[in-house]
């Protein structure tokens, strides 16, 4: 249960972080607009997608702010950005619970 703690806060402290963001986009001017999905969401949209259409999925996560979004405009959204922040997060839990 305390690893789980851990695994959250580093999570939340790494979607946040606005290194992650400066990071992994392909350019400066991605994400750097308040758009309906922008990079911290997007990041937390894909870590809780579960075994759903896209659509479906995208249904959920938006329903109770009332807002829709498209298969079309995620796909774009996620080519705007590389894989590092799964990387650095995955490595960033797994150092801190090596004990």
């Amino acid at each position: 249960m305390f690893s789980m703690i851990i695994a959250i806060g580093i999570s939340a402290s790494i979607l946040r972080a606005k290194a992650t963001l400066d990071e992994s986009r392909f350019k400066p001017e991605y994400f750097t607009r308040n758009r309906k999905m922008p990079f911290e969401k997007l990041l937390k949209f894909m870590f809780s997608m579960n075994k759903t259409s896209t659509q479906n999925a995208l249904n959920k996560f938006f329903e109770k702010e009332g807002i829709t979004m498209s298969q079309q405009a995620l796909s774009k959204a996620r080519n705007k950005f590389d894989h590092t922040p799964f990387l650095k997060l995955y490595n960033a839990i797994r150092d801190a619970l090596e004990l």
